[in-house]
């Protein structure tokens, strides 16, 4: 009855996805190391929006899932958090071209924290489509510097549709889950260990997808927003999908 209650079919698909991501690492590839990788973490203030989607991440406790992030400080030359007011969707495309224009960088990774509808994501300064996003990125980088742009790992909500307008901005690999997404708590920090330990983009996706399998956040949201009276507590799937080149790594690029 309920989409989220598919465990045994969850895991199954997990071990796919982390098998199709070593697949993927046949693919050539070239090394990149620190120094010339960059980070940008997009974090507008998630108490935007309506009050049940106030309450919904208060209640989940997603304010948590910013902290792991810590992690990452000692596997990137530079980590940049675009926060609250700084997150606008002119900030973090001027921040991508900024990053993109250094000779010496060749990797742009991004960890997209906000709300999301279908095709719409929420900076600080509004909802926009995911083509406008992917249009100001066409027309505010060059050809070169979109190629430095590689991976995207977006805990908005219903993410996989906006899967499309990321890679056509540019980059390489890309994740978002299926409907509402409410297990960050469990599944953030599995991914983030698997990237930065060095395993593929789809293998840490997958790890995520199982840890969030096993936990209880997406039953506990899709409660907490059937109590309120919304009517998308059925559209609470965390399970994230992926795009792209699933087998590169924090340490190469195509």
């Amino acid at each position: 009855m309920r989409r989220w209650i598919h465990l045994l079919g969850t895991l199954a698909l997990a071990l796919a996805l982390t098998g199709a991501g070593h697949a993927s690492r046949a693919e050539a590839t070239t090394t990149v190391s620190k120094s010339q990788r960059e980070l940008v973490i997009v974090s507008p203030d998630l108490s935007q929006g309506n009050l049940i989607e106030q309450g919904l991440y208060t209640a989940i406790g997603w304010g948590g899932v910013i902290l792991p992030t810590a992690t990452l400080a000692l596997r990137y030359s530079i980590v940049t958090i675009l926060k609250d007011e700084a997150a606008t969707r002119g900030g973090f495309v001027n921040r991508l071209r900024d990053i993109a224009s250094k000779s010496t960088i060749r990797a742009v990774d991004v960890i997209f924290v906000t709300h999301g509808l279908s095709g719409n994501v929420l900076f600080s300064n509004g909802s926009f489509t995911m083509a406008s996003v992917r249009d100001r990125i066409l027309a505010n980088l060059t050809a070169t510097q979109r190629a430095k742009l590689r991976m995207v790992f977006s805990t908005a909500c219903y993410g996989a549709s906006h899967r499309q307008a990321w890679r056509d901005a540019g980059f390489k690999t890309v994740s978002g889950s299926r409907g509402v997404y409410a297990d960050s708590v469990a599944s953030y920090q599995p991914f983030l260990t698997a990237w930065v330990s060095g395993l593929s983009f789809g293998t840490g996706v997958a790890a995520a997808n199982t840890a969030g399998s096993f936990s209880t956040w997406d039953a506990t949201a899709a409660a907490w927003l059937f109590a309120k009276g919304s009517q998308r507590w059925d559209e609470v799937d965390s399970f994230r999908l992926t795009s792209g080149n699933t087998g590169l790594t924090i340490g190469t690029m195509p």
